[in-house]
C-alpha cells in the first residue's frame, strides 16, 4: 500500500463523534446521531440521516465510547443499528471500570468488547495504536497514534488546570491534533444568572487555551458542543453558549495564539496532517446557530402524582439501604464540614406541591418553607428510579435552586446514588478506605462545577 493510501484521515460525524482511520481500518467514537438526550433536555443541532450512518458503519471496525453519558453512549443508536454492527463484526472499546455497566450492556447485545486500563496500548494495525486515559470522575480521553500523527480526543474530559494537564502530558506527551469541547454543556445557575453562563462560556475557552499550552497541537478540532438545550424548562440556557465564530474569536484574543481552529461539518473528511478550516463548514454551523431560537421546545411526557412519587421514594430508600449503612449515613449527616444526607425541600412545579425529602425518615408534603430545589415531577421520579438521575438533571438543567446552597444540599443528598452506581457503598469498611472519602468529595466538587 502506498504512503498516500496509508495517510490517516479524520471524518467529523456529529457532536463528539468522529471517524479516524485509513484505507485499512476505521475507528468510530461516541456515535450519537439522532434523538434527544438527558431526559428530554438536549437535542442535536444537526441529525445524521440513515444513509450517512449506514455508509459510516460500513467502513468502521471499532467503536470507542468515552463514557456512558447519553450524548456519547447512545443506546438508541446501538439498538437501531445492532444488526449492521454485528454483520460488519464491529468491536467495541471501553475503559476498565469497577461497575462494568457499559461493558455488560454491550455484551448483553452480543457485541465483542475490549476493556483497556489506563495507559494500556491496543494495536489496531502496525500504524494505528490507541490508549485510553480516565480523567476526573468517569470520563476518559482517547490517545490515537496513526501513521506518525498523534491525536488527543479529549471530548468532555475536565483537563482544566495545570495539575491535571501536567499529569496527562507526563504520560502521553504532546499531540499533533487536539479534539476538545468548545462550549458549556450543563447547568449554570438558573434563569436569572446570566453572568454565570457567560463565565461558563469563557471558561471553556480558557480550558482549551490551557490544553493548547501544554499539549502544543498543530491544529485544534473544536467539537463536543453541537447541541442545544431543547426543553421548555432549560431553553434559556442557550443565551450564552459559544458559537463556532465566538470560540475562534475568544480563543485567539488577546493572546494571538495563531493555532488553526477547525470546525468540520457532518461528513467532512480531511487528512490528519493537512487540517484546515473550511469556510463552508463554518458557515454551515453559523446558519444553524442563528436559527436555534426558532426550534420547537420539548416537554416532559408525564406528570407524576404524589402517591406514585411517595411509592418510588420508598423504593429508592430500600435500594440505598441495601447497599449502604443507615447508621453511617446518619453519622455523615452530622459531621459539620460534610453536612451530607440532610433533608431538603423540593417544589414540584407541575402541580405546585412542596415536599420535604429525608433519606432516613421519608418524604412528606409540607405547607411552608423555602424550597432548596424546584423541578418537574418527571425529573424527581427519574432520580428515584435511576442511579444516573442526578447526573442527568445536573446536565439537562431543568430545575431551579435557592442559590448555590440549595444545589449543594440536593447533591449531598442524592450523590450517594452515583457512587453506588460505580460499585462503591457507604459501609463501615470505608473508615479504612480513604479513596472512597476522596471519591465522594471529588464527586461533590465536580457536581458543583457542573461539567459534562
Amino acid at each position: 500500500m502506498s504512503q498516500v493510501e496509508k495517510q490517516g484521515k479524520i471524518q467529523f460525524v456529529n457532536h463528539s463523534s468522529v471517524w479516524i482511520g485509513d484505507n485499512q481500518i476505521g475507528l468510530l467514537t461516541d456515535p450519537w446521531c439522532f434523538g434527544s438526550a438527558f431526559d428530554y433536555g438536549w437535542s442535536l443541532i444537526y441529525e445524521n440521516t440513515d444513509a450517512e450512518i449506514t455508509e459510516l458503519l460500513n467502513k468502521t471496525n471499532y467503536i470507542w465510547y468515552s463514557h456512558e453519558h447519553p450524548d456519547h453512549f447512545s443506546i438508541a443508536f446501538l439498538k437501531k443499528y445492532q444488526e449492521l454492527i454485528k454483520k460488519n463484526k464491529i468491536q467495541f472499546i471501553f475503559q476498565y471500570t469497577k461497575d462494568k455497566r457499559v461493558v455488560s450492556f454491550l455484551k448483553s447485545l452480543d457485541f465483542e468488547v475490549t476493556e483497556l486500563k489506563s495507559n494500556q496500548e491496543l494495536t489496531l494495525t502496525d500504524d494505528f495504536k490507541i490508549k485510553i486515559e480516565p480523567v476526573a470522575f468517569f470520563d476518559s480521553a482517547l490517545i490515537v497514534r496513526i501513521n506518525k500523527q498523534t491525536l488527543f480526543h479529549i471530548n468532555d474530559c475536565l483537563i482544566s488546570n495545570s495539575v491535571v494537564a501536567s499529569k496527562f502530558l507526563k504520560k502521553h506527551g504532546t499531540c499533533d491534533v487536539l479534539l476538545t469541547q468548545f462550549s458549556y454543556a450543563a447547568w449554570r445557575g438558573g434563569k436569572d444568572n446570566l453572568e454565570w453562563r457567560q463565565r461558563g462560556a469563557e471558561a471553556k475557552v480558557k480550558f482549551s487555551q490551557l490544553q493548547n499550552e501544554y499539549f502544543k497541537p498543530k491544529a485544534i478540532i473544536a467539537f463536543a458542543s453541537f447541541v442545544y438545550f431543547s426543553n421548555e424548562l432549560n431553553f434559556y440556557m442557550n443565551d450564552s453558549i459559544n458559537t463556532p465564530e465566538d470560540f475562534i474569536r475568544k480563543f485567539n484574543q488577546p493572546l494571538n495564539l495563531n493555532v488553526p481552529i477547525i470546525f468540520m461539518q457532518p461528513g467532512e473528511s480531511q487528512t490528519i496532517d493537512k487540517l484546515c478550516l473550511n469556510k463552508d463548514s463554518l458557515n454551515f454551523w453559523q446558519e444553524l446557530y442563528v436559527k436555534l431560537s426558532e426550534r420547537p421546545k420539548l416537554k416532559f411526557p408525564n406528570t407524576h402524582g404524589w402517591a406514585e412519587l411517595e411509592t418510588k421514594f420508598k423504593m429508592f430508600q430500600e435500594r440505598i439501604f441495601k447497599k449502604n449503612s443507615r447508621l453511617l449515613i446518619l453519622f455523615f449527616r452530622y459531621i459539620p464540614f460534610i453536612n451530607a444526607f440532610r433533608p431538603i425541600k423540593i417544589q414540584l412545579l407541575d402541580f405546585n406541591l412542596l415536599v420535604n425529602c429525608d433519606l432516613l425518615k421519608g418524604m412528606n408534603i409540607i405547607t411552608t418553607g423555602t424550597p432548596d430545589v424546584t423541578l418537574h415531577s418527571h425529573s424527581l421520579l427519574n432520580i428515584f428510579d435511576n442511579e444516573f438521575g442526578l447526573d442527568t438533571l445536573a446536565v439537562n438543567s431543568c430545575f431551579e435552586t435557592n442559590g448555590m446552597d440549595g444545589f449543594n444540599r440536593f447533591v449531598k443528598l442524592f450523590g450517594i446514588n452515583n457512587l453506588n452506581s460505580m460499585g462503591y457503598s457507604f459501609s463501615w469498611t470505608i473508615i479504612f478506605n480513604m479513596d472512597l472519602y476522596l471519591l465522594f468529595f471529588h464527586y461533590l466538587k465536580v457536581a458543583r462545577s457542573q461539567r459534562t
